[in-house]
């Protein structure tokens, strides 16, 4: 009927036709796989993984009419994401791609993808994967990198192993396999890779002797056999299939044999190779290639060079190929490079056995001469074998003494490679193996060296050796490491060092101070014997500064090592030094045997005789004098007397010794009787910090008087203002300017300018001094020369010229002149040596003195240091005393204010009276560290004050106030106005706290 509509074939109203249905689900299929393959380029390899196994699920879940054509557009797809360089796809993709070629050939072999087949799947990805006619460099990489991974894709799935197969197809894969490796040297690198990692895998182990021919068979086709890769998988073959190596290739069908050593190298090196007729054999695309790195095939090379028979095959290996390929005379530096890259590869994988060889004195020369200057070419590929070095003693701790030993043939390597590669072996070794190190260090010491060195270089050579012994003991500090068995332990005996410490010491002491008679050492001279007793004093230097208990058992074992080869010692003892000692000795072993239940100071008495014991072994004759008086004091002690004066002039006696140990043992010993020094005792301290930095002050100092100054009535003391200290009270027209001495300089003011004092003065008075003797020097040679002059004119000749007999009578005034030159240089020499040394001195002083204030803050002893330190801060010509005495102050008052401890005298009258010293000190001037340190002294005082009764505050006010008043009328006043500043916050803030 007209109009009448179609009767629908349903009436449900969620009826969906087919064929929108199918559309429906094919997009759906779509977006699912869009992220699937979006995941495959994830940079995550566990969402690639799983990308990957979703991707082989979506192909299961297909209906199996649809797989063949899902299969096939997997696969196109995957082909061209294996050309992309977006993030890891070619990772993801080829992981992926080797999941759908299994089930390709495998399981659905029959079924799905029976008409797929190797042939047409190697022509399909040689297709896909070829890059445009128009394509950049850029883009044919990523195209041929596509197809390298896809290749890969194909040999990890399966398909070479099975049987169904055909020869003739695999043949095929291969023969497009070595056309993409001949294309470009570092393809055929990639592509060469790829086969000796599928031969070595299990899927390689799979295949048949027929498989493997074929293999060959292209291979030599190729010309790849020659080549390294060629070489590398040659040996994969050889280890499993030696039967089907081909005839004519390398003679005995071995590589490493003798007779192809020279075409190996010229093969492994890049060049091309040279068959058995002479004939080069290489495709033009190898000739010439650079390398920026080690072919794979080097660590496959390096593996079973290692295990071939006997070892001198490695050896000549090593010596004929690595050394004499890449380290001609006539090397570019390119193939340099690359030959320090494979030196790192086999120090870090070589067995023990080969170690030693490949870390020869010739290999160490090629690693060590690029790092002599920065600027070279190879400075930075040279630290790889270095790091190397590290990293295997990092991964095999137990071979570093094998390392070291090496090394130690490149004579001062950490110094000439700028590097710590030595310092790092010691810091990397275990327990069990720095013995070891340390034995080879004293082998290499004494081990007589070649008929060419003469005896200079033996010293260095030897003084080197004992250079590393000192490294090895401070990098064990830094690093950590205990130098005790037992830390818990207080008896401070030898016994309860580290055997490797105990063996260095004893070997050091043995060849330090003692004759030996062993055939197989040298005979160490003099110096050399210095040079190891000066090494030994530093390494217990060390150890102490690591441990008081470790530092003063190592002393111990010195001590008594000594004295138990007292009659072997290279300098003989005398009579009365031996009876010294023994006296030294029964005084020691009766106070370290109860030492667990002894206070601080006979721990300090023993750690002083044994140092002094030490250094009278050694032939310091001043040790003698010294010894005799620690006795003196140790009985003085014993008997209740005080002592404590002589000990601390003993403590000042080894701190003016130039040795860092005595210094050290110096600062232990006042550290350990810091609570029981008394007054004078610190007074002798003080005392050095006033002395003049002058020949008269190191005079004065040391007890010295050169005799010369007696005998022609000269007073160097009155000339210690030219080394910059005046003394402002004797000279009323010098005023201190920042710190320095200044003439009558009314139109100057003091500049702000200087924190500390400079040595101007010192350069001025120097530079002045230089030009009166230059004068005086010409005044007498003139009237020397006039005087010859007027007797010739009485002779009656006119010429001016003076005879033979002239010049003999004036020879005698002539030397004399010069001698008195020559002395008066001298004396400028000694009297800047005697600057330097009272400086030093100094600097060491206020070492005692921070390990004072750091533990007696609250002793009122304490107080009387505040004004020497302040006024050396003003008296100085060296700018670190002046910084270094502020420090000592700065800690004494921050000690206080930490612990909330103030000092209580008893005599609140001598602390005004100290106050008003700082004061007078303020208004003598200098700079504004001087400044400063007397506004914190002044300022630390009051508070003292005012903490013991606040009604002080007024005094103290009224001593500001009149400074202030004299600072405001004179306007020349040295005093600087930021002393008020100081004062008037201190008041504020003391206020708004209750004066807490």
């Amino acid at each position: 009927m007209p109009g009448a509509k179609r009767p629908r074939e349903s009436d449900d109203v969620d009826y969906v036709h087919p064929s929108r249905k199918r559309r429906a689900e094919d997009g759906a299929s779509q977006t699912k796989l869009a992220v699937v393959y979006n995941a495959l380029a994830d940079e995550s390899e566990p969402v690639r993984r799983k990308a990957a196994g979703d991707l082989i699920l979506l192909l299961f879940a297909a209906d199996s009419a649809d797989r063949a054509h899902l299969v096939n557009g997997a696969t196109t797809r995957l082909l061209k994401g294996l050309c992309s360089g977006r993030k890891a796809a070619r990772l993801g993709f080829s992981v992926a791609l080797s999941g759908v070629l299994e089930l390709a050939f495998g399981k659905w072999a029959n079924t799905a993808c029976a008409d797929w087949s190797l042939y047409e799947l190697t022509e399909r990805i040689s297709h896909i994967t070829e890059p445009g006619a128009n394509a950049s460099g850029q883009e044919q990489r990523e195209h041929f990198l596509g197809r390298r991974f896809a290749f890969q894709s194909v040999l990890n799935c399966g398909v070479a192993a099975s049987g169904s197969i055909p020869d003739a197809h695999w043949r095929h894969f291969l023969s497009k396999v070595v056309a993409l490796a001949v294309t470009k040297a570092w393809l055929r690198t990639e592509c060469g890779a790829m086969l000796n990692y599928f031969l070595i895998s299990g899927q390689g182990g799979l295949l048949s002797d027929d498989r493997i021919q074929v293999l060959l068979d292209v291979l030599r086709d190729g010309k790849l056999l020659e080549s390294a890769e060629g070489v590398a998988l040659w040996l994969a073959i050889a280890d499993r299939w030696p039967k089907l190596l081909p005839k004519g290739i390398w003679r005995r069908n071995d590589p490493f044999s003798a007779e192809e050593q020279p075409r190996l190298r010229k093969v492994l090196i890049g060049g091309p190779a040279a068959s058995h007729d002479g004939a080069a054999n290489a495709r033009p695309s190898d000739t010439g290639a650079r390398q920026s790195r080690p072919s794979f095939a080097w660590e496959e090379i390096l593996l079973h060079a290692y295990d071939r028979k006997p070892q001198t095959v490695f050896k000549h290996f090593w010596d004929g190929v690595v050394l004499q390929g890449f380290f001609t005379a006539n090397a570019s530096t390119e193939r340099k490079a690359v030959g320090l890259q494979i030196i790192a590869m086999a120090v870090e994988g070589a067995p023990l056995e080969h170690l030693y060889h490949i870390l020869h004195v010739q290999t160490l020369r090629n690693v060590v001469m690029p790092r002599l200057e920065t600027a070279r070419l190879l400075f930075e590929a040279a630290e790889l074998p270095l790091k190397a070095i590290t990293s295997r003693a990092r991964k095999n701790p137990e071979l570093s003494h094998v390392l070291l030993s090496s090394l130690l043939s490149a004579r001062g390597l950490d110094q000439r490679t700028k590097s710590k590669t030595i310092e790092s072996l010691f810091q990397l070794s275990d327990p069990a193996t720095i013995k070891l190190m340390v034995q080879v260090l004293i082998t290499h010491l004494l081990r007589p060296l070649d008929g060419n060195s003469d005896d200079q270089q033996a010293t260095n050579v030897r003084r080197s050796y004992a250079d590393l012994a000192l490294l090895l003991v401070r990098s064990q500090h830094k690093s950590g490491a205990s130098f005790s068995m037992d830390d818990a332990q207080s008896s401070a005996k030898f016994s309860d060092l580290q055997h490797w410490l105990k063996y260095l010491v004893t070997e050091m002491v043995q060849y330090g101070y003692l004759r030996t008679g062993l055939q197989a050492a040298p005979q160490l001279t003099d110096s050399e014997r210095e040079v190891l007793r000066s090494r030994l004093n530093s390494c217990i230097s060390v150890i102490m500064d690591h441990s008081s208990v470790d530092g003063s058992r190592a002393m111990n074992g010195v001590a008594a090592l000594l004295y138990k080869h007292k009659k072997e010692l290279c300098k003989p003892l005398s009579e009365e030094a031996e009876k010294t000692i023994e006296t030294a000795r029964e005084t020691v072993k009766s106070i370290t045997e109860p030492l667990k239940h002894s206070k601080g100071t006979a721990a300090a008495y023993a750690l002083l005789f044994n140092s002094l014991s030490v250094q009278l072994f050694g032939g310091e004759e001043d040790a003698l004098e010294a010894l005799q008086d620690l006795q003196v004091s140790y009985k003085a002690q014993r008997q209740g007397g005080d002592s404590f004066v002589m000990l601390t002039e003993l403590v000042l006696s080894l701190l003016s010794k130039q040795t860092a140990l005595l210094r050290n043992v110096a600062e232990q010993v006042f550290g350990s009787i810091a609570n029981e020094t008394t007054a004078e005792g610190l007074q002798s301290l003080t005392m050095v910090l006033a002395q003049k930095e002058s020949l008269a002050g190191q005079q004065e100092l040391f007890d010295e008087r050169d005799e010369d100054d007696v005998e022609d009535g000269t007073d160097y003391a009155d000339e210690g203002d030219s080394d910059g200290i005046v003394d402002v009270e004797d000279a009323s027209d010098v005023e201190m300017v920042n710190g320095e001495a200044s003439a009558n300089m009314d139109d100057e003011e003091p500049s702000d300018g200087d924190d500390v004092n400079d040595d101007s003065s010192d350069v001025v008075s120097g530079a002045s001094g230089e030009l009166d003797e230059e004068a005086a020097f010409d005044r007498k040679l003139a009237a020397v020369l006039e005087t010859a002059g007027e007797d010739g004119a009485d002779s009656g000749d006119d010429d001016s010229d003076m005879d033979d007999e002239q010049m003999m009578a004036l020879e005698p005034h002539l030397t004399k002149i010069f001698q008195e030159r020559q002395k008066a240089g001298g004396k400028k020499q000694e009297k800047k040596d005697a600057k330097e040394n009272i400086v030093s001195f100094k600097s060491r002083v206020l070492d005692l003195l921070a390990i004072y204030v750091k533990s007696q803050y609250a002793n009122v002893l304490s107080m009387d240091l505040i004004l020497p330190l302040a006024s050396l801060v003003r008296t100085t010509s060296s700018k670190a005393v002046a910084e270094k005495a502020f420090g000592v102050l700065r800690q004494y008052f921050e000690a206080c204010t930490k612990h909330k401890s103030l000092p209580q005298p008893d005599d609140q009258e001598a602390c005004f009276g100290v106050l008003q010293e700082v004061h007078d000190e303020i208004k003598l001037g200098g700079s504004k560290l001087h400044a400063h340190a007397c506004s914190r002294s002044s300022l630390f005082l009051s508070k003292v004050l005012v903490a013991i009764n606040p009604q002080y505050y007024n005094r103290v006010a009224d001593m500001y106030c009149e400074l202030q008043k004299g600072w405001y009328v004179d306007g020349k006043s040295k005093v600087q106005g930021s002393i008020f500043t100081e004062w008037m916050s201190w008041s504020i803030s003391t206020r708004s706290q209750g004066r807490e």
